[in-house]
């Protein structure tokens, strides 16, 4: 589907925006937080260039990832409104997760790019060793 604008007698064809470019997560291991930070998409998805003022936002999906290979299934976490580029999602436990980002500009209609879609481990390191030991023989 497209949308036309007529601007001064010229007809200009609106298409979506292309998925965030790059994306950068640090897992806090102490308050199992993933911070993420994206990197807007600078084009449309026919090339033409697209202005971080025509970007309204992008929502923030999570999925846990399952266990026995099934699909995922996403929900809403959240969303950055344009020109941030900062998300946090808090109090996740040890496990495997996507998080999907999905950009729209501000049309009068609005458009979705294509879901951009990153894994994300969060481990945590095994147990420190027993500090002490009281041994007794009976």
């Amino acid at each position: 589907m497209r949308i036309e604008i007529h601007i001064h007698r010229t007809t200009r064809r609106l298409s979506r925006p292309l998925p965030i470019s790059s994306f950068k997560y640090k897992v806090d291991k102490v308050m199992k937080t993933v911070n993420a930070i994206i990197t807007w998409p600078t084009q449309r998805k026919d090339g033409s260039a697209l202005a971080i003022t025509d970007i309204d936002h992008c929502d923030v999906q999570m999925a846990i990832v399952p266990d026995d290979g099934s699909a995922p299934t996403f929900t809403s976490v959240g969303k950055i409104q344009a020109p941030d580029t900062a998300f946090q999602q808090t109090d996740l436990v040890d496990g495997d997760y996507f998080f999907r980002f999905l950009v729209w500009d501000k049309q009068k209609k609005p458009k979705c790019s294509d879901p951009h879609d990153e894994p994300v481990t969060i481990e945590f390191d095994p147990p420190a060793a027993v500090t002490a030991v009281a041994i007794t023989v009976a």
